[in-house]
Protein backbone atom coordinates (compact mmCIF):
# COMPACT_ATOMS: atom_id res chain seq x y z
CA UNK A 1 0.00 0.00 0.00
CA UNK A 2 1.06 3.16 -0.82
CA UNK A 3 0.86 6.04 2.11
CA UNK A 4 0.90 9.40 2.06
CA UNK A 5 5.15 9.04 3.54
CA UNK A 6 6.10 6.32 1.12
CA UNK A 7 4.74 8.41 -1.39
CA UNK A 8 6.66 11.83 -0.64
CA UNK A 9 9.56 10.25 -0.41
CA UNK A 10 9.65 8.60 -3.73
CA UNK A 11 8.22 12.32 -5.18
CA UNK A 12 11.55 13.86 -2.89
CA UNK A 13 13.85 10.97 -4.48
CA UNK A 14 13.14 10.87 -7.61
CA UNK A 15 11.74 15.06 -7.97
CA UNK A 16 14.07 16.80 -6.00
CA UNK A 17 12.64 19.58 -3.47
CA UNK A 18 10.58 21.46 -5.16
CA UNK A 19 8.78 18.77 -6.43
CA UNK A 20 8.36 17.36 -2.65
CA UNK A 21 7.26 20.63 -1.69
CA UNK A 22 4.54 20.94 -4.22
CA UNK A 23 2.82 17.35 -3.61
CA UNK A 24 2.92 18.07 0.18
CA UNK A 25 1.28 21.29 -0.60
CA UNK A 26 -1.25 19.96 -2.64
CA UNK A 27 -1.79 17.33 0.10
CA UNK A 28 -2.37 20.38 2.99
CA UNK A 29 1.02 19.26 4.87
CA UNK A 30 3.50 21.74 4.16
CA UNK A 31 5.12 23.63 7.87
CA UNK A 32 4.72 27.43 7.69
CA UNK A 33 8.09 29.52 7.03
CA UNK A 34 10.23 29.74 9.96
CA UNK A 35 10.35 33.47 10.84
CA UNK A 36 13.86 34.28 12.82
CA UNK A 37 14.11 32.76 16.72
CA UNK A 38 14.24 35.73 19.40
CA UNK A 39 17.02 35.38 22.09
CA UNK A 40 16.78 37.15 25.44
CA UNK A 41 19.89 35.91 27.87
CA UNK A 42 19.55 36.18 31.78
CA UNK A 43 21.61 38.86 33.07
CA UNK A 44 25.17 37.93 35.26
CA UNK A 45 24.57 37.02 38.74
CA UNK A 46 26.20 37.04 42.02
CA UNK A 47 29.40 38.87 40.20
CA UNK A 48 30.06 35.79 37.69
CA UNK A 49 29.88 38.06 34.19
CA UNK A 50 33.24 36.87 32.73
CA UNK A 51 33.08 35.17 29.34
CA UNK A 52 35.44 33.16 27.58
CA UNK A 53 34.70 32.38 23.92
CA UNK A 54 36.79 29.87 21.75
CA UNK A 55 36.77 30.82 17.96
CA UNK A 56 35.95 34.04 16.33
CA UNK A 57 33.99 32.34 13.50
CA UNK A 58 30.55 33.72 13.22
CA UNK A 59 28.98 31.52 15.99
CA UNK A 60 31.53 33.17 18.17
CA UNK A 61 30.80 36.69 17.06
CA UNK A 62 27.34 36.46 17.73
CA UNK A 63 27.90 34.47 21.12
CA UNK A 64 29.88 37.39 22.31
CA UNK A 65 27.42 39.98 20.76
CA UNK A 66 24.58 38.62 22.35
CA UNK A 67 26.19 38.06 26.13
CA UNK A 68 27.71 41.50 25.75
CA UNK A 69 23.81 43.13 25.48
CA UNK A 70 23.18 41.10 28.69
CA UNK A 71 26.14 42.81 30.65
CA UNK A 72 28.55 40.22 30.42
CA UNK A 73 32.40 40.82 30.18
CA UNK A 74 33.65 38.83 26.90
CA UNK A 75 36.57 38.08 25.38
CA UNK A 76 37.49 36.08 22.61
CA UNK A 77 40.54 33.85 21.80
CA UNK A 78 41.03 32.94 17.76
CA UNK A 79 43.78 30.87 17.15
CA UNK A 80 44.61 32.18 13.19
CA UNK A 81 45.63 35.71 12.28
CA UNK A 82 42.23 36.48 10.99
CA UNK A 83 38.78 36.36 12.16
CA UNK A 84 35.44 34.78 10.73
CA UNK A 85 36.04 31.08 10.63
CA UNK A 86 34.71 29.47 7.18
CA UNK A 87 33.87 33.36 6.23
CA UNK A 88 36.68 34.25 4.04
CA UNK A 89 36.31 37.62 1.81
CA UNK A 90 39.52 37.73 -0.12
CA UNK A 91 40.53 41.23 -1.39
CA UNK A 92 44.15 43.00 -3.00
CA UNK A 93 47.25 42.08 -0.57
CA UNK A 94 45.56 39.46 1.40
CA UNK A 95 47.88 36.12 2.65
CA UNK A 96 45.82 33.05 2.39
CA UNK A 97 47.86 30.51 4.25
CA UNK A 98 45.54 27.88 4.71
CA UNK A 99 47.50 24.61 4.13
CA UNK A 100 51.00 25.81 4.01
CA UNK A 101 50.56 27.01 0.72
CA UNK A 102 51.38 30.85 1.23
CA UNK A 103 49.82 32.93 -1.64
CA UNK A 104 49.21 36.36 -1.67
CA UNK A 105 46.05 37.78 -3.76
CA UNK A 106 47.18 39.67 -6.83
CA UNK A 107 44.22 40.99 -8.06
CA UNK A 108 43.16 44.95 -8.70
CA UNK A 109 43.25 46.67 -5.58
CA UNK A 110 39.28 48.03 -5.86
CA UNK A 111 36.88 48.02 -3.24
CA UNK A 112 34.14 46.07 -5.93
CA UNK A 113 37.13 43.61 -6.45
CA UNK A 114 36.99 40.47 -3.81
CA UNK A 115 36.42 36.68 -4.12
CA UNK A 116 34.38 34.93 -1.23
CA UNK A 117 36.48 31.77 -0.45
CA UNK A 118 34.27 30.56 1.89
CA UNK A 119 29.92 31.24 2.39
CA UNK A 120 29.05 33.39 -0.59
CA UNK A 121 25.77 33.67 0.04
CA UNK A 122 22.39 34.03 2.24
CA UNK A 123 19.46 32.00 1.78
CA UNK A 124 16.15 32.84 2.79
CA UNK A 125 16.04 30.21 5.16
CA UNK A 126 19.06 31.81 7.36
CA UNK A 127 16.61 33.68 9.13
CA UNK A 128 19.02 34.54 11.86
CA UNK A 129 21.65 35.80 9.95
CA UNK A 130 19.36 38.19 7.76
CA UNK A 131 17.52 39.10 11.66
CA UNK A 132 21.35 40.22 12.58
CA UNK A 133 22.10 42.22 9.19
CA UNK A 134 19.18 43.94 9.67
CA UNK A 135 19.88 44.62 13.32
CA UNK A 136 23.49 45.67 12.73
CA UNK A 137 22.95 47.68 9.23
CA UNK A 138 24.71 45.48 6.72
CA UNK A 139 23.22 46.75 3.41
CA UNK A 140 22.44 43.31 1.14
CA UNK A 141 21.05 43.10 -2.47
CA UNK A 142 19.89 40.19 -4.38
CA UNK A 143 22.35 37.69 -6.30
CA UNK A 144 21.73 36.06 -9.42
CA UNK A 145 22.30 32.55 -8.24
CA UNK A 146 20.74 30.21 -10.76
CA UNK A 147 19.91 30.84 -14.46
CA UNK A 148 17.89 28.17 -16.19
CA UNK A 149 18.71 29.96 -19.63
CA UNK A 150 22.45 28.45 -19.07
CA UNK A 151 24.11 25.90 -20.79
CA UNK A 152 24.59 22.47 -19.89
CA UNK A 153 26.69 20.18 -21.49
CA UNK A 154 26.97 16.40 -20.83
CA UNK A 155 28.52 13.41 -23.26
CA UNK A 156 25.56 11.37 -22.99
CA UNK A 157 22.74 14.45 -23.88
CA UNK A 158 21.88 15.69 -27.15
CA UNK A 159 24.85 13.77 -29.33
CA UNK A 160 27.39 15.43 -26.41
CA UNK A 161 26.32 19.12 -27.42
CA UNK A 162 25.67 21.71 -25.11
CA UNK A 163 21.58 22.33 -24.00
CA UNK A 164 19.84 24.85 -22.05
CA UNK A 165 19.32 23.73 -18.49
CA UNK A 166 15.45 24.79 -18.73
CA UNK A 167 15.11 22.36 -21.31
CA UNK A 168 16.69 19.57 -18.94
CA UNK A 169 14.98 20.53 -16.24
CA UNK A 170 11.30 21.07 -17.92
CA UNK A 171 11.65 17.48 -19.47
CA UNK A 172 13.09 15.34 -16.10
CA UNK A 173 9.76 17.31 -14.23
CA UNK A 174 7.46 16.28 -16.85
CA UNK A 175 8.45 11.99 -17.57
CA UNK A 176 8.39 12.17 -13.41
CA UNK A 177 5.16 14.07 -13.32
CA UNK A 178 3.70 11.02 -16.35
CA UNK A 179 4.28 8.50 -14.27
CA UNK A 180 2.79 9.73 -11.08
CA UNK A 181 0.08 10.54 -12.50
CA UNK A 182 -0.43 7.50 -14.09
CA UNK A 183 0.16 5.84 -10.90
CA UNK A 184 -2.97 7.93 -9.66
CA UNK A 185 -4.92 7.43 -12.61
CA UNK A 186 -4.80 3.61 -12.13
CA UNK A 187 -6.36 4.01 -8.66
CA UNK A 188 -2.74 2.82 -6.95
CA UNK A 189 -3.64 5.44 -4.05
CA UNK A 190 -7.39 4.27 -3.83
CA UNK A 191 -6.87 2.54 -0.12
CA UNK A 192 -4.27 5.26 1.35
CA UNK A 193 -5.87 8.60 -0.33
CA UNK A 194 -8.93 9.91 -0.38
CA UNK A 195 -11.02 11.04 -3.47
CA UNK A 196 -10.20 14.83 -2.74
CA UNK A 197 -6.36 13.70 -2.54
CA UNK A 198 -5.91 12.18 -5.26
CA UNK A 199 -7.67 14.55 -7.63
CA UNK A 200 -6.10 17.58 -6.52
CA UNK A 201 -2.75 15.97 -6.14
CA UNK A 202 -3.43 14.81 -10.14
CA UNK A 203 -4.63 18.58 -11.17
CA UNK A 204 -1.44 19.35 -9.05
CA UNK A 205 0.75 16.57 -11.52
CA UNK A 206 -0.94 17.99 -14.70
CA UNK A 207 0.31 21.75 -14.23
CA UNK A 208 3.28 21.01 -12.49
CA UNK A 209 4.55 18.59 -15.49
CA UNK A 210 2.77 20.78 -17.81
CA UNK A 211 0.93 17.41 -19.07
CA UNK A 212 -1.47 16.97 -21.77
CA UNK A 213 -5.18 15.93 -21.04
CA UNK A 214 -3.89 12.10 -21.17
CA UNK A 215 -1.40 13.11 -18.68
CA UNK A 216 1.68 12.50 -20.82
CA UNK A 217 4.44 14.49 -21.38
CA UNK A 218 4.92 15.59 -25.10
CA UNK A 219 7.33 18.75 -24.67
CA UNK A 220 6.35 22.05 -22.76
CA UNK A 221 6.43 25.89 -24.15
CA UNK A 222 8.35 26.32 -20.41
CA UNK A 223 11.83 24.33 -22.15
CA UNK A 224 11.38 27.22 -24.99
CA UNK A 225 10.40 27.05 -28.97
CA UNK A 226 12.64 25.11 -31.94
CA UNK A 227 11.97 28.50 -34.01
CA UNK A 228 11.01 32.21 -33.02
CA UNK A 229 6.97 31.68 -33.76
CA UNK A 230 6.82 34.87 -35.52
CA UNK A 231 6.15 34.08 -39.04
CA UNK A 232 4.59 31.19 -38.29
CA UNK A 233 3.16 29.03 -34.88
CA UNK A 234 5.80 27.97 -32.28
CA UNK A 235 7.04 24.60 -32.64
CA UNK A 236 7.88 22.97 -29.45
CA UNK A 237 11.32 21.72 -29.02
CA UNK A 238 11.61 17.86 -29.23
CA UNK A 239 11.53 16.68 -25.33
CA UNK A 240 14.56 14.80 -24.68
CA UNK A 241 14.30 10.93 -23.47
CA UNK A 242 14.24 10.54 -20.16
CA UNK A 243 16.65 7.53 -20.78
CA UNK A 244 19.20 10.70 -21.72
CA UNK A 245 18.60 12.41 -18.55
CA UNK A 246 18.76 10.02 -16.14
CA UNK A 247 22.09 8.43 -18.26
CA UNK A 248 23.63 12.10 -17.98
CA UNK A 249 24.58 13.83 -14.80
CA UNK A 250 22.58 16.71 -14.90
CA UNK A 251 19.99 15.63 -12.42
CA UNK A 252 23.23 14.78 -10.25
CA UNK A 253 24.29 18.65 -10.50
CA UNK A 254 22.30 21.08 -11.55
CA UNK A 255 18.62 19.96 -11.65
CA UNK A 256 18.24 20.71 -7.97
CA UNK A 257 21.01 23.91 -7.59
CA UNK A 258 18.71 25.95 -6.74
CA UNK A 259 16.38 24.55 -4.86
CA UNK A 260 17.67 24.00 -1.20
CA UNK A 261 20.38 26.19 0.25
CA UNK A 262 21.17 27.73 -2.90
CA UNK A 263 17.47 28.64 -3.85
CA UNK A 264 16.83 31.82 -5.96
CA UNK A 265 16.90 34.41 -4.87
CA UNK A 266 19.73 34.76 -2.73
CA UNK A 267 21.21 37.54 -0.47
CA UNK A 268 24.76 39.03 -0.33
CA UNK A 269 26.13 41.80 1.47
CA UNK A 270 26.42 44.86 -0.35
CA UNK A 271 30.85 44.97 -0.74
CA UNK A 272 31.07 41.29 0.59
CA UNK A 273 30.48 38.50 2.99
CA UNK A 274 33.05 40.42 5.49
CA UNK A 275 30.73 43.40 5.99
CA UNK A 276 29.14 41.07 8.33
CA UNK A 277 32.34 40.32 10.23
CA UNK A 278 32.92 44.24 10.71
CA UNK A 279 29.46 44.98 11.85
CA UNK A 280 29.94 42.62 14.78
CA UNK A 281 33.34 43.40 15.70
CA UNK A 282 32.27 47.08 15.82
CA UNK A 283 29.80 46.19 18.23
CA UNK A 284 32.70 44.23 19.94
CA UNK A 285 35.79 46.87 20.86
CA UNK A 286 38.77 44.99 22.21
CA UNK A 287 37.17 42.18 22.71
CA UNK A 288 39.23 39.80 20.40
CA UNK A 289 42.52 38.67 20.37
CA UNK A 290 44.31 36.79 17.37
CA UNK A 291 46.97 34.12 16.88
CA UNK A 292 46.08 33.08 20.35
CA UNK A 293 46.10 29.29 20.97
Amino acid sequence: MLTRRKLLNVVGATGGSVALYGVAAALGVVPTQTAAASLTLPAPRDGRNKVLILGAGIAGLVAAYELSKAGYQVDILEASERIGGRSLTLRHGDVVDEIGNRQVCQFDDEPHLYMEAGPARIPAYHTNILEYCRELGVALQTYNNSNPAAWAQFDKINGGERVRQRELQTDARGFITELLSKSISEQWLDDSLSELDGDRLLEFLTRFGDLNSDHQYAGSSRSGYANNGLMAEGLLLEPHGIEEIVASDFWRIGMNFSQAASQSSVLVPVGGMDKILDAFVAKLPNVIQTNSR
